[in-house]
């Protein structure tokens, strides 16, 4: 008996040591819907993106996706418990091989989605993922194997909608969104300050206000700025001609010539 007691103890401190060592992985319970929620709605997702019909094709995907699963049926909002709802709040095709003509003949689909869950009952968001990622790569259709861009919509929209069930169902932890410091244009960016955008104000000149003067008085000498050598003001030329001289005043006024008579020249001796 006392050997049994002994080989319990050394186990018990055994698995006691193990749980301090840092080997041990941590896993947190899955956050699973509450008891109460049987039944869920799928409200069709808002398209936030210039493509148009992106939302349709995705909507019936979801849905097609939650009964093939069958762990919650599917009902109308109306009598449902919980609604699954969100956005399509960015669509990125991008060309990333280029041939000898220069014509793309690779494509880098990206489609963004904001998804939220809602508890009917408590009125309450559950969980929101706003930033739920799909991207398909794919070669032209001109090219063996390739595709065609709706086609690779649809393979990114089934992906997603198994992600969306699989986070409803399995809880936190299962899928997750991509980090939103990451994506330039986010929803977080696009609501900006509009101090953010205003221009600088102009700075204050330090220059000292000139008073205004009144007409006729005399303008005081401006004193030479700190840190700025003063020039001596200009010497007059030295060579410089005299100001003309006013007319004697006691000179008289030239008279008419045609009052003093005319002398005839004298011939010469």
């Amino acid at each position: 008996m006392k050997k049994i007691m002994g080989a319990l103890l050394l186990a018990a401190s055994a698995l006691s040591g193990c749980a301090d060592s840092p080997d041990v992985v941590y896993r947190p319970y899955p956050q699973i819907l509450p008891q109460h929620v049987t039944k869920l709605a799928v409200r069709p997702f808002l398209n936030r993106t210039e493509q148009f019909g992106l939302e349709d094709a995705f909507n019936v995907q979801l849905v097609q996706t939650f009964q093939f699963d069958g762990t919650y049926p599917v009902t109308s909002e109306a009598q449902a418990d919980g609604v699954i709802t969100g956005e399509i709040w960015r669509y990125i095709l991008t060309p990333t091989q280029y041939n000898a003509a220069q014509v793309s003949t690779a494509y880098k689909l990206t489609v963004l989605f904001k998804v939220r869950f809602i508890d009917v009952k408590a009125n309450a968001v559950l969980w929101e993922e706003p930033a739920m990622e799909g991207i398909q790569i794919y070669s032209d259709s001109s090219l063996p194997g390739g595709m065609t861009e709706l086609a690779a919509r649809q393979a990114i929209w089934e992906r997603m909608s198994q992600d969306i069930v699989t986070r409803a169902i399995a809880g936190f932890g299962s899928v997750s969104s991509q980090s939103e410091r990451r994506i330039v244009g986010g929803p977080q960016n696009q609501a900006q300050p509009a101090a953010a955008n205003a221009s600088p104000a102009p700075a204050a000149s330090t220059q000292p206000a000139v008073p205004a003067q009144s007409p006729g008085a005399a303008v005081p000498a401006q004193q030479p700025q700190s840190g700025v050598s003063s020039q001596p003001a200009a010497q007059p030329a030295v060579n410089a001609a005299p100001a003309a001289q006013p007319a004697a005043a006691s000179q008289p006024p030239a008279s008419d010539n045609s009052a003093v008579p005319v002398v005839p020249a004298q011939p010469a001796q």
